[in-house]
């Protein structure tokens, strides 16, 4: 074999070998900052009419995000959102926070030596409530993390979908005030809550499948009543009937009954000089409304038909487990507030003299709203300060 012949072979080999390494390096598995680099950021247009909505019943949290994401909500403390390529993540993941940890500290402790990847570029607000940090991923990754404290846990937003979706995801993530209202089924829930941006109470209807039902068509608007002004429709029915019939408040004198399955609906319409709605049975048959000026409450029927004219009592509410009205009057003595406890079952409508407390003496505040919180064939009031009634029927 040649000198030259040597010398060429030897090179060859060299090269191949440079050649391999490079290869290997090119194909390696291991991403920066443990994660695959994104040439593909995703375009997000929040105003887009093919915009998703989400919402995390039990966590109480929404966001919006754009359709090319999928969601997997089979664990609500870590919702994934994925392209069909699995190229663009988003995910939800929530952490206990009882040891009390700073977001900075908990940061450093949950990426361990992998923190020094990433850098804090600043903070955001979830609207109106909550301050959080957001981290960026080293040159050439689209990885972001979004991370801030509630009620004990750490929320940690994070994906790698592009800077811009991102942000602006975030800027649509909110825990809404307000109250769930779930149906009689549990199939469809009423989410009752304060719009801090444009100051008014709103609503919306969700499926079990966390799904936006779009009652747009059928109501006229989102808005309703905040409960002011002695107005106790929330308070004492919660808006539901059977076959998921849901009622809303309208124009004075006017009720809707929308069948949410259905997107169906109807007006129980009444005298809006002489009575204010209090609460309806489940089956939609007997109505109850308080006389303006006093004088107790009147049931008229499902036509509006009078049907008992003559309640005289100051307090009332629907007992939806044990179908029927739960009606009160106190008394007052040198010794205290006595109580007597009524019920008028939407079966016979026929009343039945339950139970009279002892006389308590209330403290000298304000003092909460009775509630019921009952159970089948057993009343249970909570009667505000003056104590609670638990008695079976």
């Amino acid at each position: 074999m040649s000198k030259s012949y040597k010398i060429s072979l030897v090179i060859f080999i060299v090269l191949g070998l440079f050649f391999g390494i490079f290869m290997a390096m090119q194909n390696s598995s291991i991403p920066r900052s443990g994660l695959s680099n994104i040439s593909n950021p995703i375009t997000f247009d929040v105003n887009a009419t093919s915009t998703q909505n989400y919402i995390n019943i039990p966590r109480g949290y929404e966001l919006k995000y754009p359709p090319v994401l999928r969601v997997n909500d089979s664990n609500a403390e870590n919702v994934v959102f994925s392209s069909s390529d699995a190229q663009n993540n988003l995910s939800v993941e929530i952490f206990d926070d009882s040891a009390g940890l700073s977001i900075a500290d908990w940061w450093k402790k949950f990426q361990g030596s992998n923190a020094s990847n990433f850098t804090l570029v600043g903070t955001k607000n979830i609207p109106a409530w909550y301050t959080g940090q957001l981290y960026r991923g080293e040159s050439g990754s689209n990885e972001n993390h979004f991370v801030f404290i509630k009620s004990g846990s750490i929320y940690d937003i994070h994906g790698d979908i592009g800077d811009d979706a991102f942000n602006k995801i975030i800027d649509t993530f909110n825990f809404p005030l307000g109250y769930s209202y779930p149906s009689l089924d549990g199939n469809y829930f009423l989410k009752l809550y304060f719009d801090l941006v444009s100051n008014n109470c709103r609503y919306r209807v969700i499926g079990s499948n966390n799904s936006l039902i779009s009652i747009n068509n059928i109501v006229d608007s989102d808005i309703t009543s905040c409960g002011d002004n002695g107005d106790t429709f929330w308070y004492y029915f919660g808006g539901w009937g059977d076959g998921n019939k849901l009622l809303l408040p309208g124009n004075a004198g006017n009720i809707s009954i929308i069948d949410v399955k259905a997107l169906s609906s109807k007006i129980y319409k009444y005298d809006a000089k002489l009575y204010r709605f209090n609460g309806v049975d489940r089956s939609l048959k007997h109505w109850l409304f308080r006389k303006i000026g006093g004088g107790g409450y009147v049931l008229l029927d499902e036509s509006g038909n009078m049907t008992l004219s003559h309640l005289p009592y100051t307090t009332a509410l629907y007992d939806r487990v044990n179908d029927g009205f739960v009606l009160t009057n106190e008394s007052s003595n040198s010794s205290g507030i006595s109580t007597q406890m009524d019920f008028l079952p939407s079966e016979s409508l026929s009343i039945r003299h339950v139970a009279i407390t002892q006389p308590i003496r209330p403290p000298e505040h304000d003092c909460p709203e009775p509630s019921l919180s009952s159970k089948p064939g057993e009343i249970i009031l909570q009667n505000g300060c003056l104590g609670n009634i638990d008695i079976k029927i």
